[in-house]
C-alpha cells in the first residue's frame, strides 16, 4: 500500500503521462534516481563525480568514444582506465598524461500496462528506481572493483609498476592488531602514501563491531552500541563505507584507497536520466548515464584478505 506521499507522487506521475507531458514525468524520475545512486553507489563515495560538457572532451584519432587527458598524478607510477562496458583494462604506465574513457549505461526497457498504473497496485516511481538504481549502481561498483583487483592481483604477489605487494594476507582473523597491519600495506608503495577510505561490506563491519572496548576507545564504544555500523564513520581517523553488496567486495576483504587528489579522476559526461515512452496502451520507463572513471595512480588501491 501507498504512504500519502508516495501515492502523491505516483498520482502526478500518471497525471502527466495521461496528459502527454512526458518530459515532465521524465525530470521527477531523473531527479530521484540522481539521488538514490548516490547513496546506493560505493564508488561515488570514494571519488565524488564531477560533472563536465561536451568542452571538456579531448578529439582522439583511433577512437571517437568521447575521451579526456588529464595530467599525470604526483608520483604516480602508472594509471589504469575503467572499462565499465567490459572488456580488459588499459594500464597506462609511466607516462605524463593518462586518458579517462567515457561509457553509456542504460537499463533494458520496463514496459507497464497502462490501465494497471491507475490501480496503484504498486508505487511506479519506486519500482522502475528501484530496478534503475540497481542496474546503474551495479554496474558502476563491479567494474571499479574489477580493475582494483586486477591492479592489486592475487595476495602476496608483486604489482609490477610500483614493485611491492598490495594485496596482502592477513591472518588472526578481522582484529584491531590485523586491520591495523593490513593499514600499512599503502604505506609500503613507492609514493608513501595514506589510506583515506576502507571499503567493507556490512558483514566485515560486523566482526569489528564484536571487538571489545579494551580494543578500542571508550568513544567508538558507545558509539558502536548506540549507532551500530554508522559508528565506524572515522574509526582511527579513516573514513569507512560500508556496503551491503557482498557479492562484490567479500565478507573478508578490505580495500583501503588514498585521498581523491591521489588516487584517479571520476567524471559524469550525462547525468543519469529516466526516459518515458508511450503507446496506446502501454508505458516504457528506462534509464541511462554517460561517466568515466580512471584510476590515476595505481599505488592508491590496495586491499586485504584476511583469514
Amino acid at each position: 500500500m501507498l504512504t500519502p506521499m508516495r501515492d502523491a507522487i505516483h498520482d502526478r506521475i500518471v497525471n502527466l503521462i495521461d496528459t502527454g507531458q512526458v518530459k515532465e514525468a521524465q525530470d521527477v524520475l531523473s531527479s530521484a534516481l540522481k539521488n538514490s545512486l548516490k547513496e546506493d553507489s560505493f564508488l561515488d563515495g570514494i571519488i565524488e563525480p564531477v560533472q563536465i560538457g561536451n568542452n571538456d572532451l579531448h578529439p582522439q584519432l583511433d577512437t571517437e568514444t568521447p575521451v579526456r587527458i588529464e595530467q599525470r598524478l604526483p608520483d604516480s607510477p602508472g594509471a589504469a582506465a575503467v572499462p565499465f562496458l567490459g572488456g580488459q583494462m588499459a594500464l597506462q604506465l609511466q607516462t605524463s598524461r593518462f586518458a579517462v574513457y567515457f561509457y553509456r549505461i542504460q537499463t533494458p526497457a520496463m514496459w507497464a500496462d497502462v490501465d494497471k498504473l491507475r490501480t496503484h497496485v504498486y508505487d511506479i516511481r519506486q519500482h522502475y528506481l528501484d530496478q534503475g538504481v540497481k542496474d546503474i549502481g551495479e554496474t558502476k561498483d563491479t567494474r571499479f572493483i574489477q580493475a582494483c583487483n586486477t591492479i592489486v592481483g592475487t595476495a602476496g604477489s608483486t604489482v609490477t609498476a610500483t614493485g611491492v605487494v598490495q594485496h596482502a594476507n592477513i591472518s588472526g582473523g578481522i582484529t584491531r592488531s590485523s586491520v591495523m597491519e593490513a593499514l600499512k600495506t599503502m604505506n609500503d608503495t613507492p609514493n608513501r602514501l595514506e589510506p583515506a577510505t576502507c571499503l567493507v561490506n556490512v558483514k566485515f563491519a560486523k566482526d569489528i563491531l564484536k571487538w571489545k572496548p579494551s580494543d578500542t576507545s571508550d568513544n567508538i564504544s558507545e558509539a558502536q552500541l548506540r549507532e551500530g555500523q554508522k559508528a565506524l564513520g572515522d574509526m582511527f581517523g579513516y573514513r569507512w563505507l560500508m556496503s551491503i553488496k557482498r557479492d562484490i567486495i567479500p565478507d573478508n576483504q578490505m580495500f583501503m584507497f588514498a585521498g581523491p587528489d591521489y588516487l584517479g579522476r571520476h567524471y559524469v559526461l550525462q547525468e543519469p536520466v529516466m526516459w518515458v515512452k508511450t503507446e496506446p496502451t502501454k508505458v516504457a520507463f528506462g534509464a541511462y548515464t554517460t561517466l568515466g572513471f580512471t584510476i590515476g595512480n595505481v599505488a592508491g588501491v590496495c586491499k586485504a584478505t584476511f583469514s
